[in-house]
């Protein structure tokens, strides 16, 4: 038996963290392992064969829009992995959540986000993802940060796990963009696979070993903790509908500025 795994999540989430995760699962369940990352989508697209139902994969790494319409086939082709990772990032407080930090280019005037009277005030205007003057699709969360640190884009709302990761590898960053609010928190990206649930079991230890605790933290991760669907029904209700100005979580605690000490 061989697990075939996709990730929909690298290079935004470093590759060696899927590497290390798929090599785990092959030792303990003692069966052969490969990995693909496919960059072109964050997840299996609706227009095409997903690859669960197509009989190309058994595991893998995506976004909730993905796992939203997967989850919604009937019958549905996966099911999801009861485990998710939990960043070291301190808004995260031990649980498999991420942020949305929305940066911007430092030449770009001071906004604020504060108490959401930005988005209150659109919606008062009856305005709607149409009030941007231009919207452009990146198409992963690294090319948004690098797109905002060139000023070809005046700003992005980013992943705060991958914003966290690129403060670490490069220092200088944090002159390039600064963060000017934060939105969340957000039910981490899911695992989903086609069935099965030792697979849960196996990653919520991986935190427990020493030797695995410390690969994982070279790549911002702690460890894995609990999550379930209901974790992500805000989410795959918001995804339902047309929410782009819909109310926004404040983000608990304080915006994680960026600086080099970051």
């Amino acid at each position: 038996m061989t697990l075939r795994v996709l990730t929909y999540l690298a290079p935004s989430i470093p590759l060696g963290l899927f590497e290390l995760v798929v090599e785990r699962l092959r030792r303990v369940l003692g069966v052969g392992a490969t990995l693909r990352a496919e960059a072109r989508h964050s997840g299996p697209p609706p227009d095409i064969p997903d690859p669960f139902s197509a009989d190309e994969a058994d595991l893998a790494f995506l976004c909730s829009p993905s796992f939203a319409w997967l989850s919604g086939m009937r019958p549905s082709p996966i099911e999801l992995v009861p485990a998710a990772p939990v960043f070291l990032e301190p808004r995260t407080a031990g649980r498999p959540v991420y942020f949305s930090d929305v940066i911007v280019h430092p030449g770009v005037a001071s906004a604020s986000f504060e108490e959401r009277n930005l988005l209150a005030r659109l919606r008062a205007l009856g305005e709607d993802r149409h009030f941007l003057r231009t919207a452009r699709r990146s198409g992963s969360h690294l090319r948004s940060v690098e797109l905002t640190a060139r000023g070809e884009v005046d700003g992005a709302a980013v992943d705060s796990n991958v914003l966290a990761l690129l403060r670490r590898r490069d220092p200088l960053l944090c002159e390039r963009v600064r963060v000017v609010a934060s939105w969340g928190p957000y039910a981490v990206q899911p695992i989903v696979v086609r069935g099965g649930t030792a697979i849960a079991r196996i990653l919520l230890a991986m935190g427990r070993e020493p030797a695995v605790r410390a690969a994982l933290a070279a790549f911002g991760v702690g460890g894995f903790a609990p999550t379930s669907r209901a974790a992500y029904e805000a989410d795959l209700a918001a995804l339902g509908s047309d929410l782009h100005l819909a109310e926004l979580p404040v983000a608990e605690g304080r915006v994680q500025q960026c600086s080099s000490a970051s």
